[in-house]
């Protein structure tokens, strides 16, 4: 009578989780997921400079824009939902510092132009980062709505500077970017 009691208390908890699945799968992420590819390199591993490094990544965006049926191609430091995550403190230029444990900690990644337009995610103000941003080598940034709303409540955040890092290095937002998973 336990075996079968055991028995049917696993085939429950298999259905549910099998369902909850396949509705798993049908929720929106946010960012395209369908038509892209992902591939990872590291010229530094070959010990490449970082003056080789963007050259290579230069290079190679170039060839890739040119495939056939290639619409858009970016350079990023990580994506979404993957196990990468790179985060740190994250406060509003001007705003009082919290005490440690009450510190905002957001998920920072390294993205280049034609990033957001390649996943599929809409900014929502200001503007995209291009090849002039990343010439001029300013301190430039796009946050998504939530760290908007909650770093300027009520006020636009374009313009404005937030602070990452415990260095708190100091980053303009020039975008907007529509909450994702």
């Amino acid at each position: 009578m336990a075996q079968v009691a055991l028995s049917l208390v696993l085939l429950i908890a298999a259905g549910l989780s099998l369902r909850s699945l396949l509705h798993a799968n049908e929720i929106d992420p946010g960012f395209r997921t369908h038509g892209v590819v992902k591939a990872t390199f590291s010229p530094r591993l070959r010990g490449d400079t970082p003056e080789k490094s963007r050259e290579f990544y230069r290079h190679l965006l170039e060839r890739v824009r040119s495939l056939p049926g290639v619409t858009s191609a970016a350079v990023t430091s990580h994506l979404p939902l993957t196990f990468e995550i790179r985060t740190t403190e994250a406060t509003a230029e001007g705003a009082p510092a919290p005490p440690e444990r009450e510190r905002d900690e957001v998920d920072v990644a390294t993205a280049g132009p034609g990033y957001f337009a390649t996943m599929g995610l809409q900014i929502v103000r200001g503007r995209a980062l291009d090849d002039r941003d990343v010439a001029s080598g300013r301190r430039l940034g796009i946050v998504n709505e939530t760290l908007a709303r909650k770093s300027w409540p009520g006020e636009d955040p374009i313009g404005r500077r937030l602070l990452l890092g415990r260095e708190r290095e100091a980053w303009e937002v020039v975008g907007v970017v529509r909450d994702a998973k």
